[in-house]
């Protein structure tokens, strides 16, 4: 399985960034449902798994 970065935005007005690579997609969150256009779901288990180790604060300490 191939895995792609992507950074989605959350309620933001406006965002502002600089030069983003070319491999990272910078999407709102209205444009979430396309993602399944780029291939794999995730499976329900999954996603939890990944949310929890996303709303961990220890995972974005130092970063």
């Amino acid at each position: 399985m191939t895995v792609s970065p992507v950074l989605i935005c959350v309620t933001a007005g406006q965002v502002g960034y600089g030069a983003v690579p070319d491999d990272v997609r910078v999407l709102r969150e209205h444009q979430v449902d396309g993602l399944t256009r780029y291939g794999a779901l995730l499976s329900p288990d999954l996603i939890r798994a990944i949310h929890g180790v996303a709303r961990d604060r220890r995972t974005w300490r130092g970063l």
